[in-house]
């Protein structure tokens, strides 16, 4: 067996020398016999310090001592007998006696036969690694100890953040027991209302390439407690391997320390007046003007450290560096100081964002008990948004006057209760007085208006005192120059800390005022005049329909020859053109009756059920007359007989104007189309008028359906009229609550639209039954239906 193993050939014995690890052969067990050792490298012997010659032949056993654990060296043999390969660490001793800790790996060294020649175990002492884990497990229940009894609450999340540990700490800050917490979301220990910030931080940490937060200059969190009390508080998180990330925080409860805070500023506003006032900058000179401490406020000023600044005189500290002549006034101030004044003045210093800032700037020498200068106090103040907001305010106050100056324009204000009125400059400029005054007596004020209006004015300020919220009046005014002048006063009341007062602005409204009595005057002027042209065309007009009907009459009884032939037949054709001018002459009568009534509002309706059929059918035949003059043609297309509740006299005329408009407007040998339907939609009725004339000028339309407009004027124009057929029709469909409407089609003419409202179509469903077989009932005069209308109304009177 020795022969078989221990005459290796040197190829075999290089390569095991040249091992890193140690390496023992030992013979295979016989009968319970120890083994024998066959082979160590050069690596066993470095690390037993037996040499070959020493230990080969004898057996493994000499390397076990007293702490070699027996009972794995028996387990080990019976592994290896059972043909099985073994792994372990067991003490065992170097050949000077000192122990160490061997990892063993043995395993069964066969033959070509397959016989069992010995075993192979290699060997690595983990003494130094044993060592260095038994020292981190002490350190980590060291730790772990530490971190349990930390005053400190100690929280560890997985990654989900959900709790895993907690230390005793955080029981007594949260007031949650361990077996509580352990498992639940860390959203538990923060309110409610800044979960989605928490969350948010959160995923800036996780992108974030840092291992931790540390509290050091990180801002307050809020924690919650079980009893749902919120407290301030500081925490680090740092990250954490539990098999998978995590985090642990350390969270320091802040309450406390407030508290103490709170006293200890209560204690240094009391006792130290260095901290009297909240300046941003701070800091401490010694007795020769050299920098011994300074804020931090101060220094991310200019972007200093604080080593670059602390040891220096003051005006060659970073702060007065950019600028010479500021540095020569804080050496001049420094001297002062230390001569025992008390110093203050305003510096202008760069920041390190090259932006110019103002600082209000104090220097104070601070003595010892026998008087002698202790150290100095600079302090500053960053005053550049007063000085920005002054200088706004002074130029704003000087817009605002400016402004009140030409809007002849003041304010004032009155404490309720007092009898004083701070006044503005513009308010007092307003009412004569003396500029400078700024404070009158309210009495003076109510002296300048007269009894009435002053009476007028008191009684606003004691509604105001009683607690109107606002109030505007107009009032006169005479000034001490005996000038007159009309205000316009709104007062507000307002409540300040030191109570309500009324805010008042006046102003200068004479011009205004005046103004808008001229207006008024030309208004009533022209009201009266127009009063007066209706006035006068209806008494015009009645005092001509007289005649006109006798003219009328007379004319026709000799045109029909009613009393016997006359000779000469160009008589008759005489008195027939009497009656048809005399007739024209009614009609343009009747029109302007009609415009004076719209204009006195003295038009009244009579609605009565009408059929929307037999009105159309009337005026096409009353159109027709007048179109065969013309050679135009008039067409009655699709009409939807309907009830409609109107005037008839006043609706049949609305109609009977546009129709007549259009023929009259018709080139020969055209067609006039006049047709009716319900509206889609609305459940209105609407009637149309088509012709094939010129059409009607964009910019005219708006304008055509005024009293006595004519788009052509002039006596050259090529049709007749007066111009307020269009004007009657609109007025009478807006008396029903309908709408008028012209368009002009792209391929020619004109479409008059008539549109009634649904309130007056009847029942679309049940067309009328007249009570009569004549014209379209109630239309004419003669019906029964008729009876009770003005014996002046008709179809076909107005033009």
């Amino acid at each position: 067996m020795i022969g078989d193993l221990g005459a290796l050939t040197p190829d075999q014995r290089a390569l095991l020398d040249a091992a890193p690890g140690p390496v023992l052969i030992t013979e295979p067990t016989r009968d319970g016999a120890r083994p024998r050792v066959l082979y160590v490298n050069q690596a066993f012997i470095e690390m037993t310090g037996w040499s070959a010659e020493d230990i080969v032949g004898r057996a493994p056993d000499v390397l076990y001592g007293k702490k070699t654990d027996r009972a794995l060296i028996e387990e080990m043999r019976r592994t290896l007998r059972s043909g099985a390969s073994w792994r372990g660490e067991t003490v065992c001793y170097r050949r000077d006696g000192s122990p160490m800790i061997l990892r063993w790996s043995v395993s069964g060294v066969h033959g070509a036969d397959g016989g069992l020649r010995g075993y192979m175990a290699l060997l690595d002492d983990v003494t130094a690694e044993r060592e260095r884990e038994r020292a981190a497990r002490q350190s980590d229940a060291l730790v772990a100890r530490f971190v349990d009894a930390a005053p400190d609450a100690v929280v560890v999340t997985d990654d989900r953040l959900v709790i895993r540990q907690v230390n005793t700490g955080a029981e007594n800050t949260f007031g949650w027991p361990r077996e509580d917490l352990i498992g639940a979301p860390l959203d538990v220990l923060i309110p409610p209302r800044l979960h989605a910030t928490h969350h948010r931080h959160v995923e800036t940490f996780r992108a974030e390439k840092t291992t931790a937060r540390w509290m050091h200059g990180r801002s307050e969190i809020v924690g919650l407690r079980r009893n749902g009390e919120e407290f301030p508080a500081s925490a680090s998180v740092i990250r954490a391997g539990l098999g998978q990330e995590g985090y642990a925080v350390i969270l320091r409860d802040l309450s406390v320390h407030r508290a103490r805070e709170r006293r200890l500023e209560e204690s240094e506003r009391r006792y130290r007046a260095l901290f009297d006032m909240s300046y941003q900058f701070v800091g401490m000179l010694d007795p020769e003007g050299r920098l011994l401490e300074a804020n931090r406020g101060a220094l991310d000023f200019v972007g200093a450290d604080v080593d670059e600044a602390i040891g220096l005189p003051f005006d060659r500290t970073p702060w007065f560096q950019g600028d010479p002549s500021v540095a020569a006034k804080v050496r001049d101030a420094v001297a002062r100081a230390q001569r025992g004044e008390f110093v203050q003045g305003q510096f202008k210093l760069r920041s390190q964002q090259d932006e110019v800032r103002t600082f209000d700037f104090s220097i104070r020498p601070v003595f010892d008990e026998a008087g002698a200068l202790e150290f100095m106090i600079p302090e500053g103040r960053d005053i550049t948004a007063l000085v920005r907001t002054t200088e706004r305010m002074r130029v704003n106050e000087a817009r605002l006057r400016e402004a009140q100056h030409m809007a002849k324009m003041g304010h004032w204000r009155l404490r309720i209760g007092e009898e004083m009125l701070e006044g503005s400059e513009g308010f007092l400029r307003l009412l004569g007085w003396d500029r400078m005054r700024r404070v009158v007596p309210l009495s003076d004020v109510l002296a300048l208006s007269s009894d009435a209006e002053g009476d007028s004015l008191h009684r606003a300020f004691r509604r105001m005192e009683a607690g109107e919220a606002s109030l505007d009046l107009q009032h006169a005014v005479t000034l001490a120059d005996g000038t007159c002048k009309m205000m316009q006063t709104r007062m507000t009341r307002m409540q300040e800390p030191e109570g309500p007062v009324i805010a008042g602005v006046t102003q200068d409204v004479s011009d205004r005022h005046a103004a808008e009595l001229a207006l008024r005057a030309a208004v009533q002027k022209a009201e009266d005049a127009n009063q007066a042209k209706s006035r006068f065309l209806a008494m015009i007009g009645h005092e001509l329909r007289t005649p006109l009907n006798a003219i009328n009459g007379f004319s026709e009884m000799i045109a029909s020859q009613m009393l016997g032939p006359i000779g000469d037949r160009r008589y008759v054709d005489y008195a027939a053109d009497i009656h048809d001018s005399g007739r024209h002459l009614l009609q343009l009568i009747e029109g302007i009756l009609d415009v004076s009534r719209m204009e006195r509002n003295a038009l009244t309706m009579h609605p009565a059920p009408v059929s929307a059929r037999r009105m159309m059918e009337e005026v096409a035949r009353l159109t027709q007359i007048e179109a065969q003059r013309l050679d135009v043609s008039v067409t009655l297309a699709a009409v939807e007989d309907v009830r409609l509740d109107v005037d008839p006299a006043l609706m049949q005329q609305a109609v009977l104007n546009i129709a007549r408009n259009a023929v009259k407007f018709s080139p020969r040998d055209a067609a006039v189309v006049i047709s009716a339907k319900m509206e889609p939609g609305t459940g209105g009725y609407r009637i149309e008028v088509q012709d094939a004339g010129p059409g009607v000028p964009p910019d005219e339309i708006a304008k055509i359906t005024l009293p006595f407009y004519q788009v052509q004027d002039g006596l050259d124009r090529p049709h007749d009229g007066s111009g307020i057929g269009l004007f009657l029709t609109k007025s009478f469909i807006e008396m029903h609550g309908g709408r008028f409407s012209l368009t002009c089609p792209e391929a020619g003419g004109t479409i008059a639209r008539l549109t009634l409202p649904r309130a007056r179509v009847c029942d679309p469903a049940n067309p009328p039954t007249p009570p009569c077989d004549r014209l379209p009932c109630p239309l004419c005069m003669d019906c029964p239906a008729y009876e009770g209308r003005p014996a002046d109304r008709g179809p076909g009177k107005a033009s």
